[in-house]
């Protein structure tokens, strides 16, 4: 559509189904890609390092007790049957993870049932931020881009 984006005075969103079935598609994508990097931040905190070396070592002794600390270890623990798979089958299994929660961001309420076993077994923090990712795709941002900037200051005084 011609008339979907106003660019003046500011980017707005003005048309609502362009944004469905155009722009947040894209945007998921995008949140997926975040949700990856945050994934993998999360479990190699769990594990205790990463390419820098030992990140337990400056994380205060709360943290690394939490809760969600102890849910992350037990995530490594429960994927740490991948070890023993070709990698091609860990390719695969991720893709289809993935692909799942891809889903989840823009699935409408009557879907989301058939997808709770598989997030559900998510870390805690990362249900959160799965969560807040689809609130983001489908409530959020297209309120945010809809909004047009109506101030204006009139004529100012010297003070």
């Amino acid at each position: 559509s011609s008339h979907a984006l106003q660019r003046e005075p500011h980017l707005v969103l003005l048309d609502d189904n362009w944004y469905d079935t155009t722009l947040r598609p894209v945007v998921a994508d995008w949140v997926v890609a975040w949700l990856r990097v945050q994934f993998d931040q999360l479990t190699n905190a769990g594990a205790g390092s990463d390419e820098a070396g030992n990140v337990t070592a400056s994380l205060p002794s709360s943290i690394l007790s939490s809760p969600a600390a102890a849910s992350i270890a037990q995530h490594k623990h429960n994927a740490a049957h991948y070890t023993n798979k070709p990698a091609a089958a860990i390719e695969a299994k991720e893709r289809e993870r993935w692909a799942l929660f891809r889903r989840y961001l823009e699935a409408p309420l009557s879907e989301l049932q058939s997808m709770r076993a598989a997030v559900e077994e998510l870390p805690p923090m990362m249900l959160k931020a799965l969560n807040l990712g689809r609130s983001w795709v489908l409530t959020l941002l297209p309120h945010v881009l809809s909004k047009i900037h109506r101030v204006s200051f009139g004529i100012l005084r010297a003070a």
